[in-house]
């Protein structure tokens, strides 16, 4: 299991880097649409 886990750390990492990108793009078009939220501090 650990040698197969090491073969693919490159795409753990990749998916594991894109959710966050995907979670700060998210936070930062809820926080462009409603300026008058607890978003806008």
């Amino acid at each position: 299991m650990a040698a197969m886990l090491g073969t693919q750390l490159d795409f753990i990492f990749f998916f594991y880097g894109l959710a966050f990108i995907l979670l700060g793009a998210t936070c930062f078009a809820v926080r462009g649409r409603t300026p008058g939220d607890a978003w806008a501090w």
